[in-house]
């Protein structure tokens, strides 16, 4: 027997993906189309990246 996988859009909210995370304890959510044909993997790690880099990292001005 198959699991059903939990997926989510490109457009979804990064705090949607973290929550999905912690209440399946998920290191990875798949993000799917409109038609809901996969089109990439979102980590843990790369939210983490992106916030470290878009909110703890120095101004580039």
């Amino acid at each position: 027997m198959t699991s059903r996988v939990t997926t989510l859009k490109a457009d979804a909210k990064i705090a949607h993906a973290l929550h999905l995370m912690s209440i399946h304890k998920f290191r990875h959510v798949m993000i799917v189309d409109d038609e809901g044909k996969p089109t990439g993997a979102l980590s843990f790690r790369a939210i983490v990246r992106y916030i470290e880099e878009s909110f703890l990292s120095p101004s580039k001005n």
